[in-house]
This record gives structure tokens, C-alpha cells and sequence, in this order.
């Protein structure tokens, strides 16, 4: 470890190191033997890194053990800005942790409904963080913060295990509703996800499985499509849930992985719903998608219904499922009950002719 003085620019440092690196790079021989070494260093540079002695010293050992890690014969700078996010994403990974165990999550509930017959058909859960301080946050302002982390799989457990003690609960009261869940990515191919569902499930002996659907996004299934398709197949064969896949029209399905893929449910990206009376091009992949899908046998439905005409437009192409805020909102378990009793489609919705549509 050494300390250098009198260091006027970031690029009189580099100077420094290039020759240092470069000395230390020249071969030389031990007993007739030619041996060459590979230097790998840190460094932070005060006062842009305003910490304490022991703390830079930490810095610098933290940037050289980064040099090693990418490559070896290399110098890197502390990187204070990375050092304070990496720290900010590492306070609220542990804060996420214990809002866990401390009741701070949170599910909202959004209706799923036959926009014709005014049927419910299920809620999809959607996650919330009641945070003590910042109020109510949206999945957004937290959950991209926790991919990749082992928190991601605590969450995305306690997810489904409290969406189906909610299911356990209206069961019970006499909802006849399904519930839809969405899974990450990297928790639906671990390892240990199958077995890990199956034990959740069977906590829940009265819950049918296939009052479960499991949402995968698009996008996510066709990066690694062959292993969403196994554990698709297992988990509908062995378990017998439901899968649907979410965001449709993100992503770059062909036919034929639409057809090999083992779902339920095909749900229609918000953005080309919303959009679909306004722009053609919307239109056409909405109407394309509602073919497509009763050609294969899937269930569609149509996500972000905002506005009668929207789901008027949607029944004419001859679809019938739709979930949106003209429906209604996201909305705490204990408002679904009386939401249920009072549920009733628009007058026009309820008329269209959908046999002479």
C-alpha cells in the first residue's frame, strides 16, 4: 500500500501508475529462468473520495481486488459514485428483508371480468411496499432493485404464498375467483422453484391448483424458451397450475413457440390496448393476437381497458376478457368483497351481440 502526494489531475495518477505497471512488467530471470509479474492495482484519490485514512486504504483494496477480478495486469479507480449506489441497492436490499417481517408488503387486487356477461373471472395480485417513511410505493420504486438478489426470491415467494392465503380466505366466503400471480424470471428457473411451489400449495389443501395462474412475461419466456417450456410443462402436469403470458406483443414470439408453449392465457401489453383506437397499427396487432390465440386454444385478455369505447372496439374484434382502470383499480383485499356485489359492465358492453359480431 503506498500513498503518492502532490497528484495535480486524475491523469497525472494514470501517468504514474502506466510507468509503475510498466516497470513492474519487464521480465527477469531468477536462476537462468525467465519470470514476468502481473500487477493488479487500486486507487482513490482525495478529496474526490472524502472519506477517513482507514476507509481510503479500504477504497484503494476495494478497486484492486475489482483489477484482479477483471483480467489481472490492470489498475482501477474507486468508483465513489458506483460505491454509493452499490451501497443505497445494499440498505434497501436488508430493508426490503426485514419490510418481510416487519407486515410493511403489501397485495392490491385487480379484477379480471368477461367485459360482456360481467362474469369475474379472477384478481391478479400486484405488490405494494407500505414503507414507514416514503408512504405507499409502487413496484417500480423497488422491485428492478431487487433482481438478481436473494431477496428477489424471498419477496417473489412470500408473494404467492400470500396471494393464496387471500384466495384461501375469499374461497371461503364464497368468491368464486381465480387468482393470478406474476413470477420473476430468475424464481421461476431456479432450482428449487417446482418443489418450493408444490410445498406452498400444499398448505392450502382446500385450494384447487388450477385456481392459480402464474403470469410470465413474454419477453422473459423466449429468452430462454426451452426451459420456460419445461417448467411450464412440469408445473401444469405435476401441480396443475395455470400459466398466462403477459405483456404479449413486447416480446418476438413466432407461431410456432406460441404453440409449443404450454399456456392458459394470453394477456395483451396495456400499450397496444390503450393505444388501439388511435393508432392502426395498434389496432391490427390487438385484433391479430385475439385470432391468434383462439386459433391455439388460449384464453385472451386484454390488460389497460381504460375507457368504454375501448372495450366496445375489443368486443367487436371478439374478444371478452379485460382487466383496467375502467373496470377498476388495483385495490386492498378487504375492498374486493363489496367491489364483487356491486360490479356491473357498461349497458353497451352488456348488449353487444357478440354471436353476430
Amino acid at each position: 500500500m503506498r500513498v503518492v502526494t502532490n497528484i495535480h489531475s486524475k491523469l497525472h495518477c494514470e501517468n504514474i501508475l502506466s510507468r509503475i505497471h510498466k516497470s513492474l512488467a519487464q521480465p527477469y530471470s531468477i536462476n537462468s529462468e525467465q519470470a514476468i509479474i502481473a500487477a493488479s492495482s487500486g486507487i482513490t484519490i482525495y478529496p474526490v473520495d472524502s472519506a477517513d485514512n482507514e476507509t481510503l486504504l479500504r477504497h484503494a483494496d476495494h478497486a484492486m481486488y475489482q483489477a484482479k477480478q477483471s483480467g489481472r495486469n490492470r489498475y482501477l479507480f474507486f468508483d465513489t459514485d458506483q460505491d454509493q449506489q452499490l451501497q443505497s441497492r445494499r440498505e434497501l436490499l436488508d430493508s426490503i428483508e426485514d419490510a418481510v417481517t416487519r407486515h410493511e408488503l403489501r397485495l392490491y387486487y385487480q379484477p379480471q371480468v368477461n367485459i360482456n356477461t360481467g362474469a369475474i373471472v379472477g384478481m391478479e395480485a400486484l405488490i405494494r411496499w407500505q414503507h414507514p417513511e416514503r408512504g405507499l410505493l409502487q413496484p417500480m420504486e423497488f422491485l428492478p432493485l431487487l433482481e438478481g438478489s436473494e431477496q428477489e426470491y424471498i419477496v417473489g415467494s412470500w408473494v404467492i404464498e400470500e396471494a393464496l392465503q387471500q384466495l384461501h380466505q375469499w374461497r371461503n366466503e364464497g368468491l368464486d375467483i381465480n387468482m393470478g400471480v406474476n413470477i420473476s424470471p430468475r424464481l421461476l428457473h431456479r432450482n428449487t422453484f417446482i418443489n418450493q411451489l408444490g410445498q406452498t400449495l400444499a398448505k392450502f389443501p382446500d385450494i384447487q391448483s388450477r385456481w392459480l395462474e402464474l403470469e410470465i412475461l413474454e419477453s422473459s419466456a423466449m429468452d430462454n424458451l426451452q426451459a420456460a417450456k419445461n417448467i411450464v410443462w412440469l408445473c401444469s402436469n405435476a401441480l396443475g397450475v395455470q400459466f398466462a403470458l403477459d405483456d404479449f406483443g413486447t416480446g418476438y414470439s413466432s407461431l410456432s413457440h406460441l404453440r409449443h408453449l404450454p399456456v392458459s392465457s394470453i394477456k395483451i401489453d396495456q400499450s397496444f390496448v390503450r393505444d388501439m383506437l388511435e393508432d392502426p397499427h395498434d389496432f391490427s396487432i390487438v385484433e391479430g393476437v385475439i385470432g391468434i390465440s383462439k386459433a391455439f386454444g388460449h384464453r385472451v385478455v386484454a390488460e389497460g381497458l381504460e375507457t368504454e369505447a375501448h372495450g366496445l372496439a375489443f368486443l367487436a374484434m371478439g374478444g371478452t376478457y379485460a382487466q383496467g382502470y375502467c373496470i377498476a383499480r388495483p385495490m386492498p383485499a378487504d375492498e374486493v368483497p363489496p367491489w364483487c356485489k356491486t360490479w356491473q359492465p357498461f349497458d353497451s358492453w352488456k348488449k353487444f351481440d357478440i354471436k353476430n359480431s
